[in-house]
């Protein structure tokens, strides 16, 4: 599923990193050092010490095939606001030091965490001017990468697993293009029309592109240096929101049961008149409605994004819901996105009216019991988890919650998604970082379908597998090889499926950062 891209918000600050430099044939014939003093002296920065202003940025905005408007503040230390207006959608992030914040399109307010909060630390580096500080406000890597007669190419890396790459143009002393692996996207950003405003030198258009997936355009149309607003405008705010949970009794739902056999957990319930089938899944970064319903039920979509799928992107869009009522639970006022289910319903063999994703897990307590196969939803603040529960820390990726697991050893970070029904699904990124292929023995092909199409494996045994306390050994396993969906992410090494949730009783808690898991075998030891 899909979310507005977290850098489009470090794009949005429009500060541009640029330097001023003579043609050269050799990275060691130009020096760093005064690579950052050239540029500084051109832009109006000074090196020794941060600028003690606010700045201001208002710009308009065209994506999704939709137009909106962008606000931004910032100010030193390392403190960023953003504001995003984009037809039905407002959100909102920040980073107020030391953490950063993102209040989503339903008004939801998490703590960023992962590349997430790496991407918002990087946007506080840009617009505060702190890139090119001597002394930056944390630790950072800068370097030359490669020059010749017209540009030059260095990185830096604050806290980033990916370094961010600037191409620079040599006689003009600016910044043509940053390129970022997010993870998910190659990721290109151009700067051009550039112009003198309150001192600084700003570009007034910004291209971003996320591979071949879709575009984000930016155009300046006001910049100011201002008072500085302190430190309190910048914390993460309440956690409010304007659409609503309603339980059937006072802090759960009661048990809902599970539709039909197998691991994927449908549920039944309805959107005004129309009834079917909800599959409730933790991987999904929004809740979803067939698009194939939307006529029938008189509700009308806007803009195009691309929603990531298994073995590719599909196209979707938004949609304002008014109600949504399961056994036990109600939705109402919500904004969900709308995709075609066509091929996710193929592969689980039965008609779908939505999809229950983030929005769902993060407002409540979802507690899935395979072995007896229901599903309750708790109020947070109501929830007191069992004493026999083992809690795993729990960090959200993207809307997806991840944890930390050991593969052969090897330290790694999974989504856990209750949406796929295999054991463990491996990001080829992954499999070919630690050869996990080389000398796997007799492997078979295999595959797994949903949004996207059918994305190609092959299934192996791993010799052994970890998660907390609990052990697999001759741990059956995914190995995928190529394709350009969900497998293809560089910021987790795979995604765990029911093939192992279902050996436990699951208490998912996006409010403690805890899966809380029961063993319902001797499976997982």
């Amino acid at each position: 599923m899909t979310s507005i891209p977290r850098r489009a918000w470090p794009l949005l600050s429009l500060l541009s990193i640029t330097a001023a430099l003579r043609a050269s044939a050799s990275v060691a014939d130009v020096d760093l050092e005064a690579v950052l003093d050239h540029h500084a002296a051109a832009h109006g920065l000074p090196r020794d010490e941060a600028l003690v202003d606010a700045r201001h940025v208002v710009a308009n905005l065209d994506a999704f095939g939709m137009t909106g408007r962008l606000e931004n503040w910032s100010e030193h230390p390392l403190r960023s606001w953003t504001r995003l207006e984009l037809g039905p959608m407002v959100l909102e992030t920040g980073y107020d030091g030391n953490n950063g914040w993102i209040r989503d399109r339903n008004g939801l307010v998490r703590k960023a965490e992962g590349l997430e909060e790496n991407g918002l630390l990087l946007e506080a580096l840009v617009s505060t001017g702190a890139y090119v500080l001597r002394r930056p406000p944390i630790a950072m890597r800068r370097d030359l990468l490669a020059v010749s007669d017209s540009t030059v190419s260095l990185f830096v890396e604050p806290l980033l697993g990916e370094a961010e790459i600037l191409l620079l143009d040599a006689h003009s002393h600016r910044l043509l293009e940053s390129r970022w692996n997010s993870g998910q996207f190659d990721e290109r950003t151009s700067y051009t029309d550039y112009d003198w405003m309150s001192g600084l030198l700003m570009p007034r258009r910004t291209l971003l592109q996320m591979g071949d997936q879709f575009e984000f355009r930016a155009t300046l149309v006001e910049f100011e240096r201002a008072e500085a607003r302190g430190a309190d405008f910048y914390r993460m705010p309440d956690a409010t929101a304007r659409n609503q949970i309603l339980l059937s009794q006072a802090t759960d739902s009661g048990r809902i049961p599970m539709i039909g056999e197998g691991h994927h957990i449908l549920l039944h319930g309805s959107i005004g008149e129309e009834s079917g089938n909800f599959l409730l899944d933790s991987g999904a970064g929004s809740n979803v409605i067939h698009e194939g319903r939307l006529e029938k039920l008189g509700l009308a979509s806007l803009g195009a994004v691309e929603a990531m799928g298994v073995a590719g992107s599909q196209r979707a869009s938004f949609v304002d819901i008014a109600e949504v009522d399961l056994l036990g639970l109600r939705l109402l006022q919500q904004s969900w996105m709308s995709l075609d289910f066509s091929e996710l319903e193929f592969a689980l063999g039965h008609p779908l009216l939505g999809v229950l994703g983030y929005d769902t897990f993060f407002q409540l307590i979802t507690h899935v019991h395979y072995g007896e196969r229901w599903v309750r939803f708790y109020d947070v603040g109501q929830f007191v988890a069992p004493e026999d529960a083992i809690p795993l820390p729990l960090r959200l990726d993207a809307n997806v919650p991840t944890i930390e697991v050991s593969i052969e050893g090897i330290p790694a970070w999974v989504h856990v998604d209750t949406g796929s029904d295999n054991t463990l699904d491996l990001a080829r990124p992954f499999v070919e970082l630690h050869h996990l292929l080389t000398d796997r023995g007799q492997l078979g092909e295999s595959g797994v379908a949903g949004l996207g199409g059918v994305g190609k494996s092959q299934r192996g045994s791993l010799r052994d597998f970890r998660m907390g306390p609990f052990e697999y050994d001759d741990f059956t396993a995914y190995f995928h090889e190529a394709g350009d969906g969900i497998f293809e992410n560089r910021s987790v090494a795979g995604i765990l499926g029911a093939g192992v949730l279902a050996d436990f009783e699951c208490w998912f808690d996006y409010s403690r950062h805890t899966l809380w898991l029961r063993s319902l075998s001797d499976t997982g030891r």
